[in-house]
């Protein structure tokens, strides 16, 4: 019984050094001398090392990488530690991703903290610098990012070539600063955000906290869930619904779903906007629902709801217990009473603060 007892106890202490081992460290594979104020560019280590190993632990300090990014591995989960931060050399490209997702699978990034190349940027051309990029994708989930100062995007969600992201979870997270969106959804089924801010983007539009705008009708928007989430302070929009270019391939029919619930906005431009289609010769439309539960809209510069013209709307839209500031509530009414010759989207339970 002694035996079996000394065995157990040995064995105790092992497997807690392989559980403690899992995820590789970065700073392992750093050159001698190393610096930890950012400032040396280690992308192409850094690379090599995420090309060749598993999970991956950040170095616990900043590092400068290029306009290549890093691009991450398929089955793999990323951790930044408490001071982990990789930030971008400033770049006069067009565009880059930070960390690249794209065609990959079953990724897990946790407390990333990533600051772009907005302010330092070296050219004039583009708006696709995006922080985290999601294309072509599944079963991503992005936990507890802080990214800030992205060219483009802080987090873009799309198709490649002809490959729907799907399955992509965002939760925790908070973008500020970026020059076009803070987080831009084009295409992706079973797409869940809780619990995240988007915030402070100015420069580029649309310049919104979050926006849902398909590029053309390959693209699909199907079981979108947005819950407990707030814009701020964005230049344009808090929440921009744009699904005219669903509209751009007339042989197709489009079928769109999307729940948004516990949204707020406070001091974007507009609190938030849902231009369903345009006038034109397109004989297809787009059907579906858009449900928006408990929505609070304060202080919005112009208005909290931006009106656009609503013809052939083929989409049910329910807007819930929806809340202005005493200021905006005449501005609210005469978007309501603009949208009452839809007889598809309703407006229920307006409140003032």
């Amino acid at each position: 019984m002694r035996k079996y007892l000394a065995i157990f106890l040995f064995l105790i202490p092992v497997s807690l050094f392989f559980a403690q081992v899992k995820y590789f460290d970065l700073t392992k594979v750093l050159p001698k001398g190393y610096v930890t104020d950012g400032s040396v560019d280690y992308t192409e280590v850094l690379q090599k090392a995420i090309d060749q190993s598993g999970d991956i632990t950040f170095p616990n300090f900043p590092v400068l990488i290029n306009d290549n990014g890093l691009k991450l591995k398929n089955g793999c989960s990323y951790t930044f530690q408490a001071n982990s931060k990789l930030i971008l050399k400033p770049s006069l490209k067009s565009g880059y991703n930070m960390l690249d997702c794209n065609n990959k699978e079953n990724i897990t990034i946790t407390n990333a903290v990533l600051v772009g190349d907005k302010n330092t940027h070296l050219g004039k051309q583009g708006e696709w610098g995006f922080g985290i990029s999601v294309r072509g994708s599944k079963n991503i989930t992005i936990n507890k990012a802080k990214i800030y100062d992205c060219y483009g995007d802080g987090i873009y969600i799309g198709r490649l070539n002809n490959k729907i992201s799907d399955n992509i979870t965002i939760t925790n997270t908070l973008v500020s600063n970026s020059r076009r969106n803070g987080l831009s959804i084009t295409s992706g089924t079973n797409i869940k955000v809780y619990h995240s801010k988007f915030m402070n983007s100015s420069g580029k539009g649309p310049s919104s906290g979050i926006d849902i705008e398909p590029n053309n009708a390959q693209d699909e928007l199907k079981n979108i869930t947005i819950s407990d989430v707030s814009t701020a302070n964005n230049e344009n929009w808090g929440l921009l619904l744009n699904l005219v270019n669903l509209r751009k391939d007339n042989s197709i029919n489009k079928n769109i779903s999307i729940t948004i619930t516990n949204f707020s906005d406070n001091r974007s431009k507009y609190g938030m906007s849902m231009w369903l289609n345009r006038k034109n010769n397109y004989s297809r439309n787009i059907s579906g629902s858009i449900t928006l539960n408990n929505v609070s809209l304060l202080n919005n510069t112009e208005e909290p709801v931006k009106y656009y013209g609503t013809n052939d709307n083929a989409i049910n839209v329910s807007v819930n217990q929806l809340t202005v500031d005493s200021k905006s509530y005449r501005k609210l009414q005469n978007t309501i009473n603009s949208y009452q010759n839809d007889q598809r989207i309703k407006f229920k339970q307006l409140k003032t603060k």
